[in-house]
């Protein structure tokens, strides 16, 4: 049966790495229409750096415009200063996070303003009634109860916990399976989401979107420690290697060295590789050795540049013979 959802999504890339992101991030919302029968319309327009060097401004009205139009909205660069005007246009309130586990996955919501609590703790249980009927409630004072408490009234059926932070942060980073939807306070959001996102065998798999009351949201990479995660998946380095996977071919630049990076989770390439090489991409690994280079002091440049230089001459003649 033929679908007859469709919907537009304006694509802000951005420039940098942004059009990377986007390109990976087409093909996971491609592969999502795909498998639940909806059709998507992108709609590509300039941002940031690149609406500069063509239009003068981060945020032209062509921009504005389409974000206005859209159901959502989907961005490279979360970063940018420039996404601050198009969630202004927007009116963003609240928050929704999917964190993927082994047997299922927590949606975690949460108000980006104190004002939005009633209306969060109500979208926190219309999702508990479609999915496992269960609710965490993460937060305290009295007024906050009392929104708590209306919504189990109204929702009957649905099982409802109060947590304190103190009591949520490690059952839902060490023991997550008994969670299915946790709500919790502004103040806190930040805390509850990177915890529910960290585990004690690696970070989980994270997605999420800013939203508004009733148009479109912002849909962008996801932060976890040092790696920026666009259609939620991730690696476990900082070289962005799933970005790649089902590539043809894949030259990679990258240290080596098992030490951690900006975050506490050990860095290694080698098995980020195997998984790219297992989804069909043939990569050349090409080991850095910056040595113990400063590159924050002026007089350690030039000679960092040079050293690339000789290295890139050594290795001309393998990456040539691999990418033809």
């Amino acid at each position: 049966m033929k679908s007859h959802k469709k919907f537009t999504v304006a694509c802000l890339s951005g420039d940098g790495i942004g059009p990377e992101l986007m390109a990976e991030a087409s093909r996971a919302v491609a592969e999502a229409g795909r498998l639940h029968r909806f059709r998507v319309e992108e709609v590509h327009v300039p941002f940031a750096g690149e609406a500069i060097s063509r239009h003068g401004h981060p945020l032209p009205a062509e921009t504005r415009a389409a974000c206005r139009r859209a159901d959502a909205v989907l961005v490279a660069l979360t970063k940018e200063p420039a996404l601050e005007g198009v969630k202004a246009e927007l009116d963003l309130t609240w928050r929704v996070q999917r964190v993927r586990l082994a047997d299922g996955d927590i949606a975690v919501v949460s108000p980006l303003e104190d004002q939005m609590e009633p209306y969060v703790v109500r979208r926190a249980f219309d999702r508990a009634r479609s999915r496992r009927a269960k609710v965490a409630a993460v937060g305290d004072g009295q007024t906050w109860n009392t929104f708590v408490g209306w919504e189990a009234e109204r929702h009957h059926g649905v099982e409802v916990e109060r947590l304190s932070l103190s009591e949520a942060l490690p059952r839902l980073m060490n023991a997550p399976d008994g969670f299915c939807v946790v709500v919790t306070q502004r103040a806190h959001a930040e805390l509850v989401s990177d915890l529910t996102a960290a585990s004690s065998n690696g970070s989980r798999i994270v997605a999420s979107g800013r939203l508004s009351h009733d148009g479109p949201g912002v849909f962008g990479p996801t932060w976890i420690g040092d790696r920026l995660c666009m259609d939620g998946a991730m690696c476990s380095t900082s070289t962005h290697v799933d970005l790649v996977a089902g590539a043809k071919r894949a030259l990679v630049v990258a240290l080596t060295d098992k030490g951690p990076r900006f975050s506490n989770i050990p860095n290694d390439i080698e098995q980020e590789l195997r998984y790219v090489e297992a989804e069909g991409t043939k990569t050349l690994l090409i080991a850095a050795d910056p040595g113990k280079v400063h590159l924050l002091s002026p007089a350690e440049i030039e000679p960092a540049l040079n050293a690339g230089r000789d290295r890139a001459l050594r290795e001309a003649d393998r990456v040539k013979a691999f990418w033809a």
